[in-house]
């Protein structure tokens, strides 16, 4: 938590605010911006700060990405997903291009996920 009396974060309320939305609302401004993720609209009102290290420690401005609620928190299953992803494409290793096609016939066209 930051010790920040008068920052507009903390205007009408207590004068803490989480070290990391300070650090963003400095660096990006009042908003609104694009969740890094998924590109739906959020503003300090409805937006989580991910750090994009998994360091909640490093709170450089690089670091900070805006991100809706539903991204910030299933964010460990988007991660888990693009590792398998990653493993089943080393796996299907061919030079004519096959593991690309299994690929597209695994994955979902309207979510880019492995079905």
């Amino acid at each position: 938590m930051a010790h920040a009396p008068g920052h507009p974060l903390t205007e009408g309320k207590r004068p803490y605010e989480f070290q990391h939305r300070v650090v963003f609302y400095d660096t990006n401004g009042v908003g609104p911006f694009e969740c890094h993720w998924c590109g739906v609209e959020v503003d300090f009102s409805n937006m989580h700060i991910d750090h994009h290290d998994n360091d909640k420690t490093n709170n450089t401005p690089g670091n900070l990405l805006p991100s809706c609620p539903h991204c910030n928190m299933n964010r460990p299953r988007r991660e888990r997903y693009l590792r398998f992803r990653d493993a089943f494409r080393k796996t299907i290793v061919d030079d004519d291009g096959v593991s690309e096609a299994i690929l597209a016939q695994l994955t979902d066209r309207t979510t880019g996920r492995l079905q």
